[in-house]
């Protein structure tokens, strides 16, 4: 039994429902069972059982477990996982166990009663409990009518646990973009309409990070698990003869690979003395896959004796040892132009019992078309998620080289090449440039000779981000993140905040590093093309040399037309790793940057001083190293209201959580995930604001309604007092007083200057002398700025068939630095550090909150 345990919330009786805050149930929990790393499938089964209350009537158990597909310091996604065996079960544990923080999660149970006329071999196995022991099912043959092979698919025969597979068709499922629009934009619904109604049964959530599976004859299971009719794997080949991927729109819009076809094959797994002689493959590639399998579960390997266009013969690697297995195909040109075993010896009379980690017939081609489907649910999906499954599967343990290399095959397939990725992504975005006008794209290269240039940097910017940022507030947060696919690299990333206090994606660009060059290529052609002279710009960044480099280098950043300010968890960060304090020092150093007054800041800087006077050491002296840097560029109460009350870079940060999975694809899928993602925004939040609207009753955002509703209870233990002339004397119950200016717009509380927005104490005074708070709130927080930050309109790109003319056919043909490729070696997993706040018992602040 391992160390590790999982604390799982049983939910039944009700159903699975989507919400705003994605996957949840309809009812609240009804029990709760722990489950240990060392469990299976049949003691999940016994211990759900148990919590049920032991009612065995003979059914099946439907478990859905709500996985975790990212966690950072303030949010965690959820995907739904079906559980129905070991192997589903170790794989939602890998996945659990390797998100931060994630210790409890939700299981689904839905129990479904058996019909013994239809299902008449159900009944003696289920009265007779689940057993790993218990022999394999075997089931009467299939009815010829169609109608019946559809309501009974077939039975798994693990022996452990009874599923009835395609008793029902799909339910099918309507998509908006968060529920709010019925009329959303036209370009992101035709570009994943096939998303809602896909044959694989894919459904993508537009307003998370999420997607489902929802095929019963789930691909991750082995073929033993079920049994299918001749007719149904009849709609599973597709035209090269083998399972259909049948991969969105979305995914194969811009597919460009040369990988080799084998990938795209599935599995035909036969048993060790099913090939035989007059098997007939289409091609040579599907042959090789099902004889690869052949070797694999059988634990042999063969190499090859003859290979011609025409012609492939193999024999047993230890024929010199007295195996006879040999196997000869050919293509048929006289009958059917197609692979067929003409001779075959068997079977094996030698046997490699011993597990490798390098077996021969285990490759990267094979791996890939193994896991393609679960990359095409998640391209992010971990490395070792994919060791885990491959020992499930085939029982050999492969490196995490292997496995890495294996997804970014199966990813090239799904979304296209790496390398002809870059020569498509300009003229992508010309496509979409085309159809809104003030879109920008700016590419920088590197000539490398007549017919290439090699990519250095790009800079894109979409005409409704350009256009609605008149009405946000001037803050901007920058940040720079890995790209995680076959390339190295950077995506950097300018975002605001609108009137709701949610993120509104701005510009974006690619680099090979953060280095003054890439971030003043990215600034300057964010402050000519996006700002546009606009004054009193706020940046926000947090504090790497470069940057800094760029800031004190161009007077264009300096103050009064740009005011620098750092993300004051980045300065924590260094304080912490420079000076080396202890959780009530660094506590300290955070109250002093989130004061409000300047005597509760003059306050927690003398503590810290006199913790400094009794260090020895000159360099870990923190009162010293705080003083070192600007007060206004770490702290509220010498900014000048400018950060608008944030503190941190969280709002880059929150949406680099968005675009986990376009981080690992090819740039120019990447580039069309943030495009779509960008619609979804705009689609959702007009909307919302034309809803809001249309409600009269309705005077500010969300989130100042909220606000305001929190200030009303503050307000009643409030005495109000009129001193002078647009002077007020506020007093609490607990005798503090505070002192409001209306016309001046302050309060001695420091909140409004800060925020922007009236604080509890003007709220009173509000109340006291029948004013209307609206009129206090700084435009860019406004109702009128959130409907008017959505408004603009963006248009689909222009069809793929229509890009001949967007980029002269003369150009030379762009292609990534050689030097970025990513090197063999152990894929690098996240090392955390001070930054990955995981306690949950921190305040708000200190987790990273913007507020």
């Amino acid at each position: 039994m391992g160390s590790r345990r999982i604390f799982l919330r049983l939910y039944w009786g009700g159903n699975i429902i989507n919400g705003k805050e994605g996957w949840t149930y309809d009812k609240p929990h009804k029990s709760g069972i722990i489950l240990n790393e060392g469990n299976n499938y049949s003691e999940l089964v016994e211990k759900v059982y148990s919590a049920m209350g032991n009612d065995r009537t003979p059914s099946t158990l439907k478990m859905t477990c709500r996985c975790p597909r990212f966690v950072t310091t303030i949010t965690c996604n959820y995907f739904l996982h079906e559980i129905k065996d070991d192997g589903s079960l170790e794989f939602a544990m890998a996945i659990i166990f390797n998100a931060p923080a994630v210790i409890v999660t939700d299981l689904y149970i839905e129990k479904v009663n058996l019909d013994y006329d239809v299902y008449p071999i159900a009944k003696k196995f289920l009265l007779s409990g689940p057993c790993r022991s218990s022999p394999p099912i075997q089931c009467t043959p299939m009815s010829t009518d169609p109608l019946q092979r559809q309501e009974f698919s077939g039975l798994a025969n693990e022996g452990r646990h009874l599923s009835l597979l395609g008793s029902t068709s799909r339910s099918s499922r309507s998509h908006n973009f968060g529920g709010t629009s019925k009329k959303c934009h036209k370009s992101s619904q035709s570009t994943f309409e096939s998303m809602a109604e896909g044959g694989c049964g894919i459904y993508y959530d537009l307003d998370a990070e999420y997607c489902i599976r929802d095929d019963v004859n789930s691909e991750f299971e082995g073929s033993n698990d079920y049994i299918s009719s001749e007719s149904d794997e009849e709609e599973k080949t597709n035209e090269i003869g083998q399972v259909n991927v049948d991969t969105p729109s979305f995914y194969t819009r811009f597919k460009v690979t040369n990988m080799d076809k084998e990938v795209l094959l599935q599995d035909q797994m036969v048993g060790e003395n099913e090939l035989r002689n007059g098997l007939i493959y289409e091609t040579k590639a599907e042959l090789k896959h099902v004889v690869k399998s052949f070797a694999i579960n059988n634990s042999n390997e063969f190499i090859v004796d003859e290979v011609k266009e025409d012609i492939w013969t193999i024999k047993c690697k230890l024929h010199e040892n007295g195996c006879k297995w040999r196997l000869r195909a050919c293509k048929m040109k006289k009958k059917h132009w197609q692979f067929e075993i003409t001779k075959y010896e068997g079977p094996h009379t030698c046997r490699f019992n011993h597990l490798k980690l390098r077996y021969k017939h285990l490759d990267c081609n094979f791996i890939a078309s193994k896991i393609i489907h679960m990359v095409k649910v998640d391209p992010a999906l971990k490395f070792h998620v994919i060791v885990v499954f491959i020992k499930n599967q085939y029982g050999y343990k492969i490196s995490s080289w292997k496995a890495w290399r294996a997804k970014q095959m199966a990813i090239a397939t799904l979304f296209g090449d790496w390398k002809e990725s870059y020569a498509i992504m300009p003229r992508y975005l010309s496509a979409i440039k085309f159809n809104n006008e003030g879109t920008i794209h700016e590419l920088s290269s590197k000539h490398f000779d007549g017919n290439y240039r090699i990519f250095d940097k790009n800079f894109w910017a979409f005409n409704g981000s350009i256009e609605g940022f008149v009405h946000c507030r001037p803050l901007i947060s920058i940040d720079a993140t890995h790209l995680r696919g076959m390339y190295n690299g950077k995506l950097f990333v300018a975002m605001v905040m609108d009137a709701n206090e949610e993120i509104f994606p701005l510009a974006f660009g690619y680099g090979d590093e953060e280095s003054y060059d890439t971030w003043h290529y990215f600034l300057k052609q964010l402050w000519y093309y996006v700002v546009k002279g606009r004054e009193g710009i706020c940046l926000l960044s947090d504090c790497h040399r470069s940057i800094l480099a760029v800031i004190n280098s161009d007077e264009e950043f300096q103050e009064p037309r740009t005011y620098h300010r750092f993300c004051m968890r980045h300065v924590l960060s260094n304080f912490t790793r420079k000076c080396k304090p202890d959780q009530t020092l660094r506590l300290l150093m955070w109250k002093a940057a989130t004061a409000y007054q300047l005597p509760k800041f003059n306050y927690y800087m003398e503590k810290i001083k006199e913790y400094d006077e009794q260090q020895q050491i000159e360099e870990k002296k923190p009162w010293k190293w705080l003083n070192e840097i600007s007060l206004e560029k770490w702290t509220f109460v010498h900014d000048g209201g400018h950060r608008y009350g944030v503190s941190s870079i969280n709002i880059s940060e929150v949406f680099n959580g968005d675009l986990i999975k376009a981080r690992s694809l090819p740039v120019t899928s990447s580039v069309h995930l943030i495009f779509h993602l960008l619609v979804t925004y705009f689609c959702q939040r007009r909307q919302q604001g034309v809803d809001m609207r249309a409600n009269s009753e309705l005077e500010y955002t969300p989130f100042m309604a909220l606000k305001f509703e929190e200030f009303k209870n503050k307000v009643k233990k409030y005495s109000v007092f009129r001193h002078s002339e647009g002077s007020t004397i506020v007093i609490s119950s607990k005798g503090k007083i505070k002192n409001v200016n209306i016309k001046e717009r302050t309060c001695t509380c420091g909140r409004w200057s800060i925020y922007k927005y009236p604080c509890s104490h003007v709220m009173a005074v509000c109340v006291d002398q029948m004013l209307e708070p609206k009129y206090l709130i700084d435009p860019y927080l406004s109702l009128d700025a959130y409907v008017a930050s959505f408004a603009p309109t963006i248009n689909p790109a222009l069809p793929k068939e229509y890009w001949k003319g967007l980029i002269p056919s003369t150009a030379s043909v762009l292609i990534p630095n050689p030097i970025m490729l990513r090197q063999k070696n152990r894929p690098s997993r996240h090392i955390y550090n001070e930054m990955d706040l995981n306690d949950r018992r921190r305040s708000n602040h200190i987790s990273g909150g913007t507020r």
